[in-house]
């Protein structure tokens, strides 16, 4: 599992489903960088 960053611009909580997915993917496509998606399997 990767190392948790301290800080972050957004954190998507259930990044695994659709809804978690397309928010980051959105937020990407739009130049923002600071994201952090987490989701109960990798929990």
């Amino acid at each position: 599992m990767a190392e948790f960053p301290k800080k972050a611009r957004v954190v998507i909580v259930g990044l695994g489903g659709i809804v978690g997915a397309s928010i980051a993917h959105h937020l990407i496509e739009r130049g923002w960088d600071d994201i952090v998606g987490i989701d109960k399997s990798g929990i």
